[in-house]
């Protein structure tokens, strides 16, 4: 019976579970992968290019 009810208490949480599944978790996932796959190859060149001249001075810079 008391998981029941608990299920039933945490249901108006449902829609914004899942907003936050949709809108966030899904597109941090995906900026992860794609950050370290360079045409279906694990790489972690797009890494080391944060830490080059440019891209250090921009951060600096900001």
């Amino acid at each position: 019976m008391r998981v029941g009810r608990r299920l039933r208490e945490a249901l108006p949480l449902l829609p914004f579970l899942t907003v936050v599944v949709i809108f966030l978790i899904v597109p941090t996932i995906t900026v992860v992968v794609s950050s370290v796959y360079l045409d279906g190859v694990f790489t972690l060149d797009r890494i080391a290019a944060l830490f080059t001249g440019t891209a250090l001075s921009a951060l600096v810079d900001s």
